[in-house]
């Protein structure tokens, strides 16, 4: 499973060593999508010329997000899930 937030530059975490081996988790840093291409893909979205809904199985409401993940990790058939504070009722986009 993978999670991920936007955060200011002097953020910083606390983590515990003998949580990651004895749990043998992994801690993963990724960086997409920063530099020049946000306007025009931000355009090619608003007018129309990307359709994003395809990329989504479902959209939930925050607080379906932990339902939501357990249901990623158990339904090979869903593939990506949009999470929203603005909703409040889940939406199926493509099955």
């Amino acid at each position: 499973m993978a999670a991920f937030g936007i955060c200011a530059g002097d953020d910083t975490i606390t983590v515990r060593p003998f949580d990651l081996v004895l749990g043998e988790k992994t801690i993963v840093g990724s960086c997409a999508g920063v530099g020049p291409d946000w306007p025009d893909a931000i355009a090619l979205l608003a007018y129309g010329h990307i359709k994003p809904q395809p990329l989504f199985s479902l959209i939930v409401p925050l607080e379906e997000l932990e339902a939501a993940l357990n249901e990623l990790r158990t339904n090979p058939n869903l593939t990506k899930v949009f999470v929203s504070s603005e909703i409040s009722k889940r939406e199926i986009l493509s099955k």
